[in-house]
């Protein structure tokens, strides 16, 4: 049986969304470095992974959607971010 393909997703999201009002535009940019790390580990181990960076890329949520519907993966995992 083969090892199933991992696609890795990073949403694109806005400084705003990231940081709110009281921050804005001052924010920077964030490396999504944890989903980085995990496609490394995976594939140290010998699965077959991707990463989606949506932000990196430019992409929006909907051409983000149309990617996942291109299903050339078995497992998806997506990374979410939190102001707290």
């Amino acid at each position: 049986m083969s090892k199933p393909k991992i696609l890795l997703v990073y949403p694109p999201i806005t400084k705003l969304e990231r940081y709110s009002s009281a921050i804005g535009a001052s924010g920077g940019e964030q490396i999504p470095l944890g989903v980085y790390y995990l496609a490394a580990y995976v594939r140290e181990r010998g699965y077959g992974v991707d990463v989606l960076d949506g932000e990196a890329l430019g992409l929006t949520n909907q051409q983000i959607i149309g990617r996942l519907r291109d299903g050339r993966f078995n497992v998806l995992g997506i990374s979410t971010t939190s102001v707290a």
